[in-house]
């Protein structure tokens, strides 16, 4: 992942032998993953929690169960912007 454009990563706040806040952090701050290119999925219905995920970079912070349509549609939105900051990007690096 580490030379590889990331438009988007969809991950569960809970993961085996994983802090999900850590990995969101380290996320972010890798220059190969868009601007709130993260969306969190979790069980937790802190608003607290959710709250410190999207100060920490997290574009959308949903409460499982989530339907698919509701994940497409957000997909669709951060993939969307992805690309426009990618293209912004890459004009300014020419």
């Amino acid at each position: 992942m580490r030379n590889k454009q990331v438009d988007l990563i969809v991950t569960d706040l809970s993961m085996v032998n994983k802090d999900g806040m850590q990995f969101v952090n380290k996320i972010n701050k890798a220059n190969n993953v868009g601007t709130n290119a993260v969306t969190v999925i979790t069980v937790l219905k802190d608003k607290v929690l959710h709250q410190e995920l999207l100060a920490a970079g997290v574009a959308t912070c949903l409460t499982k169960p989530v339907n698919s349509e509701e994940i497409s549609n957000m997909a669709q939105l951060l993939l969307c912007e992805s690309k426009t900051f990618y293209n912004q990007k890459k004009l300014l690096l020419q």
